[in-house]
């Protein structure tokens, strides 16, 4: 890491996107009090109120896997946290959304979830959708298909390197890809993997099952959550840059990059 006492994740927006963002949030602040000031009914101000709530997530990233993927382990290594309640077991059914705030707060939003804020240095620049670990998700949970689905910049699948690409996870993946968003594959409990050749393996199998399922290279980058995790709360750069979280990070700020291109 570049500050060796970094123990968190960072992904910076640039001063120009900072401006943009800036901008368009003004303007149609601007506009909407224009239109209240109108005999406009306000269902007909819902489109413009929509899109302007959709900028309190400046990039938006949904994560989903199945449980048992470390999921749970994965994003609390991301936001310096052990907010997230993890185990063997599926630990909930609802949906996070989790936001940058500067206090860590927990709210019911209607029946479909909970919004969390965190005063997180990643969540100064995305959000984060924490989906239920399962492959029922889309059925059951009618605001990701949407709302989520259709606004994310990015869709990060967990996978574990003890049951890589299950069956399962191929149908859930095929699923997702049909949404046409930018998709990547992360490869989560990489140690339990023993040796090098082992790891490449896996990851080799991964790519080749996903380019022949999904008729596309998906990028996977092989991570260790419990590895990040000690590495944050020992603050050892060396454990960091070993679990991957640093070019997890890098390729995180190459596609929000990308995102505002």
């Amino acid at each position: 890491m570049e500050d060796k006492k970094k123990d968190h994740m960072t992904v910076r927006l640039s001063s120009e996107q900072q401006e943009i963002f800036s901008q368009v949030r003004n303007t149609l602040t601007e506009l909407l009090a224009s239109v209240s000031r109108t005999n406009l009914q306000q269902a007909e101000t819902e489109t413009l109120r929509d899109t302007l709530k959709t900028l309190e997530d400046r990039f938006l990233i949904v994560i989903v896997g199945e449980f048992n993927s470390g999921k749970s382990t994965f994003i609390n290594a991301l936001l310096n946290t052990d907010l997230l309640q993890t185990g063997v077991t599926p630990t909930t059914a609802l949906i996070h959304l989790i936001r940058h705030g500067e206090t860590q707060t927990i709210t019911s939003v209607e029946d479909w979830g909970l919004l969390v804020t965190l005063p997180s240095p990643l969540l100064e620049s995305v959000s984060l959708v924490d989906t239920p670990g399962t492959n029922s998700v889309f059925a059951d949970h009618a605001i990701l298909t949407n709302w989520f689905f259709p606004r994310a910049d990015l869709v990060i699948f967990v996978t574990s390197a003890d049951r890589p690409y299950s069956e399962s996870e191929s149908h859930f993946l095929q699923e997702i890809r049909q949404w046409g968003k930018k998709l990547i594959i992360i490869l989560n409990k990489t140690d339990q993997v023993e040796g090098k050749k082992e790891l490449e393996d896996i990851v080799r199998f991964i790519q080749e099952n996903a380019q022949r399922e999904l008729k596309t290279d998906i990028p996977v980058l092989a991570v260790s959550s419990r590895t990040a995790d000690t590495a944050r709360k020992n603050q050892a750069p060396e454990l960091w840059e070993e679990s991957g979280f640093r070019r997890l990070e890098q390729f995180l700020q190459d596609r929000l990059n990308e995102s505002s291109a």
